[in-house]
């Protein structure tokens, strides 16, 4: 009796560990049709915006703390430090991620725009708001009406994802495997002196890509 009671507790608990670190997503079969239909947008009409960090709310309140003329000198020399090492980071960050996609995926046309342009994106907004190589706005740069929007963006590790990644959504809903929607970086990647490593892994991210493609027209 006493065993019976043991292996229907450890029966719940298994099922239990299995649904909490199960992936809330469709079923397997709807993935995989889902990731299907992605690839051959994004491959036919589609195109890939590159999100680029702004760290617009963490700057703006070590600028407001340095705005303080009150101020201790010892405090105001480490804010100004954290705020000098935040925009270096992030400068060092979107330039590499950006010049690393131009020059490597060839899946489909890359676009790059700053996060702090996402709801204009979602709006519809489709010129004004993206960059040239130099992160500059482009007034001229538009992308057409009807191409269907992929974004990616640099994720840092977090619930679901244990390490830091490129992650690959549409403009409005996730997606899940086997779309490569996520894919292990290490931070160190992300610097200029890791450059070839991150192209490493933007040419397996377009492989991956082709393949998915290749699945997606045999089955038809």
């Amino acid at each position: 009796m006493k065993l019976q009671l043991l292996l229907n507790s450890l029966f719940i608990l298994l099922l239990f560990a299995d649904n909490l670190f199960a992936q809330p997503t469709f079923k397997s079969k709807d993935n995989r049709l889902e990731s299907f239909e992605a690839v051959k947008e994004m491959k036919y009409g589609g195109i890939l915006i590159v999100r680029l960090k702004t760290n617009y709310v963490k700057i703006k309140a070590l600028e407001k703390e340095l705005s303080n003329q009150g101020l201790k000198a010892s405090k105001r020399k480490r804010t100004q430090g954290i705020l000098d090492e935040t925009i270096s980071k992030k400068d060092a960050l979107n330039q590499t991620l950006s010049e690393t996609f131009l020059d490597s995926f060839s899946f489909c046309p890359v676009y790059l725009s700053f996060d702090s342009s996402a709801n204009s994106l979602k709006n519809g907004l489709k010129k004004g708001i993206f960059l040239n190589r130099k992160l500059e706005i482009d007034p001229e740069l538009s992308i057409p009406d009807s191409a269907k929007i992929f974004i990616a963006y640099y994720h840092e590790k977090s619930g679901n994802y244990p390490s830091d990644g490129l992650m690959i959504r549409r403009l409005h809903s996730e997606l899940a495997e086997p779309f490569p929607h996520y894919t292990a970086v290490k931070e160190s990647f992300l610097n200029d002196f890791n450059t070839p490593r991150l192209r490493k892994v933007i040419l397996v991210l377009d492989n991956k890509l082709q393949s998915l493609l290749a699945r997606a027209e045999k089955r038809e």
